[in-house]
């Protein structure tokens, strides 16, 4: 319908999908290759302050493959990781996994 070549989609998912993988890992790169690579790449640093359980975090750095897009409409957080952030949602308990797939089920009120 729009004309884009199945090739280019192909392309474009397993771009995502690599991406994904690499910025939720934990791995924490040598200082100076994640200078260099978050000018460019969405690193696991950069995207782990958007799980910061501070709403300001969390409504921040939404790139998925390229970190400039996030510097163009200042939707940057200046925050940097620590290993003592708290990840979550702000004002919400941790909740256990059981938890987190029974939501859908559950009432507005209750969850």
């Amino acid at each position: 319908m729009l004309a884009i070549p199945f090739g280019s989609i192909l392309v474009f998912e397993g771009l995502l999908l690599i991406a994904t993988v690499f910025h939720h890992s934990n791995l924490k790169l040598p200082e100076p290759l994640e200078q260099a690579m978050s000018k460019v790449i969405i690193t696991p640093s950069l995207h782990w302050v958007h799980h910061h359980a501070r709403q300001s975090d969390t409504d921040s750095t939404y790139g998925t493959l390229f970190s400039f897009w996030d510097r163009l409409f200042r939707s940057c957080s200046p925050t940097r990781r620590s290993l003592e952030m708290a990840i979550g949602v702000e004002g919400r308990p941790e909740e256990r996994l059981i938890g987190l797939l029974m939501r859908p089920f559950r009432s507005r009120n209750e969850a």
